[in-house]
């Protein structure tokens, strides 16, 4: 049986959900009641909670996996840089119990385990590891949340208003969370799970009239610094807002509106305006803010903060011309941020199943904002961004010392941010390599290069194995004098079954050549075949020296003759100088290459090849030329063979 108590304020009568319930907030009078320590029964203050963008609400019934669930407890946390909130769910009518984390419209299905002692975050930063039932996790933040408020019932005690340090880790491949969070008794409440799609989970119920509408108009808010109206959009949560008169950013998560911080009187170009709709991957998503950061070298960087009701945020980065589409991810490195921080450009690092490039780390500080945030920001705010790359994909770790970020962002060519926002392309574009931008390879381009990389391969293979192979001699012969004035017949010789002949010939002439014709006749005395060969030699001094040009040799190939008894017919011709030309001496072999064909082909087949490796190389080297000091031969990545971007 459900044990019942009475609020101690007005009354009100409560069934407790399970024994479970350590804290009541009163349906009727909002009054929080809990147990201490001691197990004596408490009343805190009233705990009234703010509108927030949240898909579920107390009492909300539906299903998740199969299984039936109904929300009887919510506590919502808010700290500097948004807030969170957390439902406490009563799966298959009380007989198994869980939460759902909603963050930024991203949902966690949270399993609570054991509780551990005293939360001590000074032990523990951003990026240090952790084991927890087993698994190791990363430290993604380590701060302190203000309870903002709770309904319904829930299994520990927290009070509204007071500050619960937490930390939030995740595992290396981002499938699971863990959260460890203080309460009141001083208990580290530990909580493990996973992420969930929005369409998994199923509600019976729409959410009831009176709560936050988030199709609901703008409300608005007046600047403390000008006194102007200052909008501040319903349908998301909103801890930044910019005025538009004077610049002030303006601090909304108290009760009233708090500058934190002005922009500079000069105002950055920026190419989309605030509230500028367009879509991306087939979603419409409209500009909701607008930053502006440089590095200590003057790097300069524009960032969009892009909002989808149902998809949430994403941000398109803007630098050089260049566009990168990120968005929030779970994966976290295989290293300590020092570690990471500490690499040499083009190391590999290990992200997920991926392998990327360390880039850079540097130091960007916020130096204008625009627009509406869900988190506090202020001119001068700073943080440490390491960049990883794999393009087109690029993966940046961010941290301020508390808190560690993680995005995955892809390039983004300018020709679809301009179509997709209906803007006309500008008269200059920019100029550079973006570190995540592809390689311009036209995939038929690619194929063609692999297609004659390997022709040539094999030409140059061939030109090996050919030429030291030089055939077998088959016949030789000396015409003589004669072979200058008639027709000189040789001897008889065989010749075999091989298809290319080469006619060798050499004379001693000096300042002469020698041309011989060749022919090769069977017993019938009927021409087969025919070759030419001519020798040139000649030299002699000037005002340079010794000079020569030519050879005492030649060489000639042609179609061997079917195989038989042939003999050579010689009728030969000489220069003025017959000075030599009567020691004409020729040779024919049989079963010889032509090598040097295979070498030419070889060369021209790979001439398109060096060309995409060229272009590739020197694209690559424009990549990494901002963070290379000497951006050398000294990389062992093997631009040739790494075509692909995949």
């Amino acid at each position: 049986m459900a044990r019942t108590i009475r609020c101690p304020n007005c009354g009100g009568s409560h069934d407790l959900a399970n024994p479970g319930i350590l804290l009541v907030v009163c349906d009727y009078c909002q009054t929080t009641i809990y147990w201490d320590a001691e197990g004596v029964a408490r009343m805190g203050s009233r705990s009234v909670l703010p509108e927030g963008d949240t898909r579920l609400f107390m009492g909300a019934t539906g299903s998740f996996q199969g299984r039936a669930f109904r929300v009887i407890g919510h506590v919502r946390y808010e700290h500097a840089r948004g807030g969170w909130d957390e439902w406490y769910l009563e799966l298959d009518g009380g007989h198994d119990y869980a939460w759902l984390s909603e963050d930024e419209r991203k949902l966690t299905f949270e399993r609570q385990q054991k509780p551990l002692g005293k939360l001590e975050p000074s032990r523990f930063s951003a990026g240090s590891r952790l084991e927890i039932a087993g698994k190791t996790f990363v430290v993604r933040e380590v701060a302190a949340a203000r309870c903002a408020g709770a309904e319904g019932q829930l299994p520990f005690v927290v009070l509204p208003e007071e500050t619960y340090p937490y930390i939030d880790l995740t595992n290396e491949d981002g499938s699971a969370f863990a959260t460890l969070e203080a309460d009141e008794h001083d208990r580290t409440n530990v909580f493990i799970g996973t992420p969930v799609p929005h369409g998994e989970i199923r509600l019976d119920t729409p959410r009831p009239e009176g709560r936050q509408d988030l199709s609901g108009g703008a409300r608005e808010v007046s600047c403390p610094h000008c006194g102007a109206p200052v909008e501040r959009p319903s349908g998301r949560e909103i801890q930044t807002a910019v005025c538009a008169y004077c610049g002030s950013q303006l601090d909304l998560t108290g009760a009233e509106a708090r500058a934190i911080g002005i922009n500079p009187e000069q105002k950055p170009n920026f190419l989309l305006e605030i509230g500028a709709a367009g879509k991306i991957d087939g979603v419409r998503y409209e500009v909701c803010g607008r930053m502006y950061y440089s590095d200590a070298e003057g790097y300069a960087s524009r960032e969009y903060l892009l909002w989808n009701p149902e998809k949430g945020y994403l941000w398109l980065g803007e630098e050089s011309g260049h566009f990168l589409l990120s968005r929030p991810t779970n994966i976290a490195p295989r290293m300590s941020l020092d570690a990471i921080s500490g690499l040499s450009p083009k190391t590999a690092v290990k992200i997920g199943n991926k392998e990327f490039r360390y880039y850079e780390t540097v130091r960007e500080t916020l130096r204008y904002v625009d627009g509406a945030l869900p988190w506090i920001a202020s001119v001068g705010d700073s943080f440490t961004v390491t960049t990883l790359i794999r393009p087109p994909e690029l993966y940046e770790v961010e941290w301020d010392g508390d808190e560690v970020e993680y995005f995955l962002g892809r390039y983004l060519p300018a020709e679809q941010v301009w179509k997709a926002f209906g803007l006309k392309p500008p008269v200059t574009v920019g100029g550079g390599v973006h570190p995540a931008q592809p390689r311009p390879d036209n995939p038929t381009s690619k194929a063609v290069a692999w297609a004659l990389f390997f022709m040539g391969l094999l030409n140059l293979l061939l030109f090996g194995a050919s030429y030291p192979k030089e055939g077998t001699r088959v016949a030789e012969f000396r015409p003589g004098q004669d072979c200058f004035t008639q027709e000189v017949v040789s001897n008889p010789f065989l010749v075999g079954d091989e298809p290319v002949m080469e006619l060798r010939g050499r004379a001693p002439v000096s300042n002469g050549w020698v041309y011989a014709n060749v022919a090769l006749v069977d017993d019938r005395d009927k021409v087969q075949a025919e070759a030419g060969c001519e020798i040139s030699y000649y030299h002699g001094r000037d005002y340079d020296g010794s000079w020569s040009e030519g050879s005492t040799k030649c060489s000639s190939y042609f179609r061997a003759p079917p195989a038989g008894t042939y003999r050579m017919l010689v009728k030969a011709e000489r220069g003025d100088n017959p000075a030599g030309s009567e020691g004409l001496y020729l040779e024919l072999y049989q079963g010889g290459m032509l090598s040097r064909y295979f070498l030419l082909a070889a060369i021209a087949l790979l001439l398109y090849p060096a060309l995409v490796f060229y272009r590739t190389r020197l694209f690559e080297a424009r990549r990494w030329a901002p963070v290379m000091e000497d951006d050398d031969d000294d990389d062992d990545h093997d631009y040739f063979f790494d075509f692909d971007d995949d």
